[in-house]
Parts: C-alpha cells; sequence; structure tokens
C-alpha cells in the first residue's frame, strides 16, 4: 500500500472537522430543548405579511430575523450562516421584490391623467436639498 506525503493529515483533518460538527449539532439541539426563548412566534398580520410569505425562503428568512426579530445585519447573517453583505444583498432584492407586489397597476392608471405624476421610483427616499 502506497501513500503519499500529506495524506494522514488530510485525514486527520477532514475527521476533526467531522467530529465537530458532530459535537456541534449535538450541543446545538440540547439548547434548543431547554431553551424557552425559542417559543414559536405567531407571524405578524397583515397584507404585507401575506406577501412577505410569498418571497423566496432566504429572502423571507431575511425580512423576518431583520425586522420582526429586530436583529442587525450582522447577527441575520451569523444566525443564517452568511456575511453582512450578503444579507444586506439579500434584503436589498427581498425589498425589490416586496416593491413590485406592492405596487397596484389599477393606482398607476388612476393617476396617468395627472400632470404633477412623480417618475421618481423611490419617492420615500429624503433627497438631499441642493
Amino acid at each position: 500500500m502506497s501513500s503519499r506525503p500529506g495524506t494522514g493529515w488530510v485525514y486527520q483533518v477532514a475527521f476533526n472537522d467531522a467530529r465537530r460538527r458532530l459535537r456541534r449539532t449535538a450541543i446545538e439541539r440540547r439548547l434548543l430543548l431547554r431553551s424557552d426563548r425559542f417559543a414559536t412566534v405567531e407571524p405578524p398580520a397583515g397584507e404585507l405579511w401575506a406577501i412577505v410569505a410569498d418571497l423566496p425562503p432566504r429572502q423571507r428568512q431575511a425580512v423576518v430575523l431583520r425586522h420582526v426579530g429586530q436583529l442587525r445585519e450582522v447577527e441575520t447573517g451569523a444566525a443564517m450562516g452568511i456575511s453582512r453583505d450578503a444579507v444586506s444583498s439579500t434584503l436589498r432584492s427581498a425589498y425589490r421584490s416586496l416593491r413590485v407586489a406592492i405596487s397596484d397597476p389599477a393606482a398607476d392608471s388612476d393617476t396617468a391623467g395627472c400632470a404633477a405624476e412623480s417618475t421618481d421610483p423611490e419617492p420615500w427616499v429624503l433627497k438631499e436639498k441642493r
């Protein structure tokens, strides 16, 4: 049986990694069983949350952790196992999807005759005065 240099090291690293993951999973399960902090929370009621429920799972999870769980982006990333930048990008995509879902084409046709109609895609964002 021939062995290449470093093969034993690779196997040991893989074994240690698998053992660490199993330990962590067991610890997390025990903590979840003991903790009342993770009690089931009823989802918020309302039309907006029904739209949030239709988001893709990752976007929905980010929105719920950020706004219902009141976690900062760094904490949301830690809970989801992703970076803060990935959370920020995911939230931006979610907000964009929500904006499209919330926009009402019937309301747009009602204001079609108004001369003062705004073409600003984000009218709620405060602009700095020049």
